[in-house]
């Protein structure tokens, strides 16, 4: 067929090894995506925390007067 490659066995056993190792990378970079997208939720949940108890310590400060954005 025009076009067509024909590849021996040294040179498919190549390409599968080399698809191999590359769908091997790609996996370790998606863990290291998840990973790091964990940690990014963990440290935003605990910003949020952190902000509540502010705002909460700031009302109790203004003896519970609401607070607004004038």
């Amino acid at each position: 067929t025009p076009g067509e490659i024909i590849l021996n066995k040294a040179q498919q056993s190549n390409v599968a090894t080399s698809m191999v190792g590359g769908s091997k990378a790609l996996e370790s970079k998606m863990d290291a995506q998840v990973k790091e997208s964990k940690e990014m939720n963990h440290n935003t949940k605990k910003l949020l925390e952190q902000n509540e108890f502010l705002m909460n310590k700031l009302i109790k400060s203004n003896n519970n007067l609401a607070l607004s954005n004038n």
